[in-house]
């Protein structure tokens, strides 16, 4: 049997790594718009906007919540406040409030959107 040719093999090889990478890309920038929208909808929860109880005293809670999109396909929304553990968890003395728990369940499908869209303009 005679070997097997296979015309324009490294042209369609350049297009295929080219085209994964571009849904790479596409992806990631969906990630990260997700992202943002995300530390926008915990920071409605804690202002009392969404289902949660109001957690908003000084402020501080509020204005610590930051999105870290430094990573590839990742987005972290995060707080540094000491006592963040208690307001999300609860206490003995204090009910959960599930800020981001909550939020995060609520927009899942928003956060695959976010990507999907991204992904179909390649």
């Amino acid at each position: 049997m005679a070997p097997v040719q296979v015309i324009g093999l490294g042209k369609a090889t350049a297009f295929i790594k080219a085209a994964s990478l571009a849904v790479i890309n596409k992806a990631n920038k969906g990630v990260h718009e997700a992202g943002f929208y995300m530390e926008g909808e915990v920071k409605a929860s804690i202002a009392g906007q969404r289902g949660e109880t109001k957690s908003v005293d000084t402020g501080r809670f509020l204005s610590s919540v930051s999105t870290d999109n430094s990573k590839k396909l990742q987005s972290k929304i995060s707080t540094n406040v000491p006592y963040a553990k208690a307001l999300e968890h609860g206490t003995s003395k204090l009910p959960a409030r599930n800020h981001f728990s909550n939020s995060a369940s609520r927009n899942k499908h928003v956060v695959v959107e976010f990507i999907e869209a991204e992904v179909k303009t390649v």
